[in-house]
Formats: C-alpha cells, structure tokens, sequence
C-alpha cells in the first residue's frame, strides 16, 4: 500500500502538481503588494517540473533521477555558443522593442504632421491614414 501513489502516478502527478503551485499562487495573492505579483505567479510555475522530479525519485530512487536530468539537461552545443546566446538575446529582443518604439513614435509625429494641415506640402513614399478621413492615399494627393 505504501508504493500505492506511485504506481499510478498520472493522477498522483496531478494532484501533486496542483498542491505544489496553488498554494503558492494563492499565500501570494493574500501576502504580497500588487508590485511583487508576478513573483509567485513564476515561482508556482515550476510546480510541474517538481512534481515529476519528486515522483521520479521515489519510483527511481537517486541514480534514476541523476540519469534523468543528465539526458534533460545535456546541452549538445559549444557552451560559449550557449552562453552568447544567453547574453546577447536579451539585448537583441531589447533592441528590437526600441525599434518599434521609434517606429511608434514616428508613426505618431507623421499623424501629428497629418492632422495640422501640412499634409498638402508633405509627400509620403507608402500609405497614409489620414486622421479624420476615411481614405488612404498613397502621396499626400486627395
């Protein structure tokens, strides 16, 4: 009776699962201010992950569980290959946010531009949305 749970473990991984991360979710709702919100909502997101950890050391015991992360976690690439894109994809995704950023803030002195009346002097090479008109036009030209 005692392996009981782990035999059938796709319940008892669930179960597991839920007790692992809604607590989590739920004392940090009640205890945290709304600027630290987010913390329990990613630390109760690993509620899976040690929920299958658990499970597998006590079917497997210890050897089972190293040989499981080992084959998890084997990283089949140079490490400094791994760890440049570890660095660097931070500040690529960074860079492309400031680019829609101008791109939004160019977007909105062109409608600025637009709505002041110069738009008969001020010649766009694409379309344009003229505010307060319902028509695109593709040079300025009504």
């Amino acid at each position: 009776m005692k392996n009981f749970p782990y035999q059938n473990n796709w319940w008892f991984y669930f179960i597991l699962t839920y007790l692992l991360s809604w607590p989590i979710w739920f004392l940090g709702d009640i205890i945290l201010p709304d600027s630290w919100q987010d913390l329990p909502l990613v630390i109760g997101a690993f509620g899976p992950m040690v929920a299958a950890l658990i499970l597998i050391r006590n079917q497997e015991g210890k050897s089972g569980l190293k040989s499981w992360i080992r084959s998890r976690f084997n990283i089949r690439i140079n490490i400094l290959l791994y760890l440049s894109g570890a660095i660097f994809l931070p500040f690529g995704f960074a860079a492309i946010h400031h680019l829609c950023y101008i791109k939004k803030s160019l977007v909105l002195l062109r409608d600025i531009i637009l709505s002041t009346g110069l738009e008969k002097t001020v010649k766009w090479g694409g379309p344009v949305f003229i505010p307060g008109r319902e028509k695109y036009c593709w040079d300025g030209s009504f």
